[in-house]
């Protein structure tokens, strides 16, 4: 990567935004070359300054820090390597970085700007007012889980008593049904010897009515 200042910019060298290589560029590198207006908005690191080590902030902030601290240092590295000569760049006078479009996935792209900066830590701080409640809820869930869970097996527990209870039940039943079975099979036997009884004494009464009633008529004739 090669960097070309105007006249007079060295000693802001290191605070110009930068375009880092990504880490890990494969052998076969995309040569294209990226042009950066270095007058263009700088992130604003000035909130995250006094505190190079990222202590205090989010994992997020702290990545930034060492994106910003490995820039400053490559910065430094090329400014020494490079010894190239100042030019002038555009009606604005405003200097230009030069350098290789990074590696494979993107990497090497500009850092974000203040604005983007802002709209991301607004984001963060959003994000992180909106999960602390979250947050706050889900350390009582495995005590729910827990608790859920006992329950349930107290149930369980409960469901396998009554369902013994029940076995006992239905046992004893059917054991009292089959002596009431047999018993209403005698008393069925007796009634239906007791209508064939019945029918056969109306029978003979027939009969002998009939007997009666043929004695009679022939008394009657005799007479």
């Amino acid at each position: 990567e090669v960097k070309a200042e105007r006249p007079g910019a060295a000693d802001n060298a290191a605070a110009a935004g930068v375009i880092l290589d990504g880490e890990g560029v494969e052998e076969e590198e995309d040569d294209t070359i990226v042009m950066v207006d270095n007058q263009g908005d700088d992130v604003d690191m000035s909130s995250m300054a006094h505190d190079k080590t990222g202590e205090g902030h989010g994992k997020l902030v702290r990545n930034l820090l060492d994106i910003k601290n490995e820039a400053d240092v490559t910065a430094g590295a090329d400014a020494k390597k490079a010894g190239a000569d100042a030019d002038e760049g555009g009606a604005d006078g405003g200097g230009i970085i030069l350098g290789k479009k990074g590696g494979k996935g993107g990497k090497g792209a500009a850092l974000p700007t203040k604005t983007e900066m802002h709209t991301l830590r607004t984001a963060i701080q959003t994000l992180c007012q909106s999960s602390n409640p979250l947050g706050r809820c889900l350390e009582f869930v495995q005590e729910d889980l827990e608790a859920m869970g006992k329950e349930l097996e107290q149930w369980r527990a409960v469901r396998r008593r009554r369902s013994s209870e029940l076995a006992e039940e239905e046992s004893a039943t059917e054991s009292s049904l089959v002596q009431l079975n047999v018993e209403l099979g005698a008393l069925d036997a007796q009634l239906s010897e007791k209508k064939a009884q019945i029918n056969f004494f109306k029978a003979s009464i027939i009969r002998n009515d009939a007997k009666v009633e043929r004695l009679l008529s022939m008394v009657v004739r005799s007479q």
